[in-house]
């Protein structure tokens, strides 16, 4: 899904039907057993203060941090999750 600010670029509906066609049969189904999940969070601790404020600044720029804004506040429901479990830094830098 595209971000709702930028304009759309194409549509599945834009493709010819036979390809549409080969695609779907070209799917397939897997199913995993998830037995141990072993991660590591990694939130650029490494870059310099100017790099952090130039994300900032981009974000803002973008409407981004409102949209985190009214996520938080409740006004937009869904995931989280692109902001890669970093949602409380970035709302502190947004506030």
């Amino acid at each position: 899904m595209q971000d709702a600010s930028t304009p759309a670029v194409w549509s599945v509906d834009d493709a010819p039907a036979a390809f549409i066609a080969r695609q779907l049969r070209a799917i397939v189904g897997v199913e995993l057993t998830i037995d141990r999940v072993e991660a590591k969070r990694k939130l650029s601790q490494n870059r310099p203060e100017e790099d952090h404020a130039g994300v900032v600044s981009g974000l803002r720029s973008s409407g981004a941090s409102n949209r985190c804004r009214r996520r938080r506040n409740g006004a937009v429901t869904g995931s989280t999750t692109g902001f890669g479990g970093a949602q409380g830094e970035f709302d502190a830098l947004t506030r």
